[in-house]
């Protein structure tokens, strides 16, 4: 299956278009000054990819309320409270997505 993998920290936003566990396509950059411009980065960077994917995951540094899908809060980059991180990505993207705070998708990797 193909997917979009989205890792939002606080200093380094990754990307990649994955196929199972093989990277087909991957970039980061700094994460930038606010929420709505780390979307609209994110949108920019995986819109070239999301016809390619089934789906989207998604790894929040901070706070997230796994159950509305969205986020609390983050520690270092302002803005994010509140925001429905997966409906703002699945609606730019087209593609269904699942977000989580950063250390339970880390704990479910290993698991996996």
């Amino acid at each position: 299956m193909r997917v979009l993998a989205i890792d939002i920290g606080g200093t380094k936003t990754a990307a990649a278009l994955m196929n199972d566990e093989q990277f087909l396509e991957r970039t980061s950059w700094s994460s930038p000054p606010t929420a709505e411009h780390a979307i609209d980065q994110i949108v920019t960077t995986c819109e070239q990819w999301a016809d390619q994917a089934q789906a989207a995951g998604v790894s929040f540094g901070g706070p997230f309320d796994f159950a509305t899908q969205t986020c609390v809060r983050s520690m270092h980059v302002p803005g994010w409270d509140g925001v429905e991180l997966s409906v703002s990505l699945e609606r730019a993207l087209n593609l269904p997505t699942v977000t989580d705070n950063d250390a339970n998708v880390a704990a479910l990797g290993e698991y996996a």
